[in-house]
């Protein structure tokens, strides 16, 4: 990656959520900061400490970033934790 993208990364958090279809229940998910803070992977057993982890890391982040964002994964994390959709006020969708 060149380092152009660098301060923009740096501001995204990138989020992938695996959802059962059947029960539109987050079973999993992942999420990850440019820079030396771990990232997060979550399993249906730590869901609830991962959400919260996933809030705290996203607090200082201007954008989600993730495929389907907009569409899938974000109303799924505001289902949850309703104050996630005032920190992703710009999510940025690559599908």
């Amino acid at each position: 990656m060149t380092e152009s993208f660098q301060p923009f990364l740096q501001r995204c958090v990138s989020v992938d959520l695996e959802v059962d279809p059947a029960t539109a229940t987050i079973f999993a998910f992942a999420a990850v900061r440019d820079d030396a803070r771990p990232s997060i992977l979550a399993k249906k057993h730590d869901l609830d400490a991962a959400l919260d982890r996933l809030e705290a890391k996203s607090a200082a982040a201007e954008h989600l970033l993730g495929h389907n964002i907009i569409r899938h994964d974000l109303p799924h994390l505001v289902a949850l934790r309703p104050g996630l959709a005032n920190v992703f006020r710009s999510p940025i969708d690559t599908l």
